[in-house]
């Protein structure tokens, strides 16, 4: 697999603009990678309350795009090629929305994924016949106690 990716982060005042471009090339008969895969973000990042909250909230949006799609056979648990009639996938973009903040010790994040349901009628494909998730609600905690 030959592969290269290009990282440029973009910050304007208060906005965030990461992105990220993946670019990989193998023998297809193997197995199926996407080609071209890209992952970006903008939020809004800076302290909120006085100063005393940093705060992160804004979308991701993915996209990948592949020349054919792998299938899965849950039985072996295991992915193999499909044919080419078999191929479902059209490209999609994947859409989360997302925040977390930061208050001395403590850090937390909300993440509702897959926007693009309310957006697109027809399910998105990664694997052919299997749909994507359902958007889902996502939350997480840490908290660093010490004296």
């Amino acid at each position: 697999v030959n592969h290269f990716y290009l990282k440029k982060d973009f910050k304007f005042k208060v906005l965030l603009l990461e992105n990220t471009l993946f670019y990989q090339k193998q023998n297809e008969e193997l197995h199926p990678l996407p080609e071209l895969f890209t992952k970006n973000s903008l939020s809004f990042f800076g302290k909120v309350f006085k100063q005393k909250m940093l705060l992160k909230a804004g979308f991701d949006f993915r996209t990948m795009l592949f020349s054919s799609l792998p299938s899965y056979n849950p039985i072996i648990g295991q992915f193999h090629l499909s044919p080419a009639e078999n191929n479902f996938f059209t490209p999609y973009p994947l859409l989360d929305a997302h925040a977390s903040f930061k208050i001395s010790s403590f850090t937390a994040f909300l993440k509702y994924e897959n926007l693009g349901a309310f957006i697109l009628e027809n399910p998105e494909f990664l694997v052919g016949a299997y749909p994507q998730f359902d958007n889902r609600f996502r939350f997480g905690i840490r908290w660093n106690l010490w004296n």
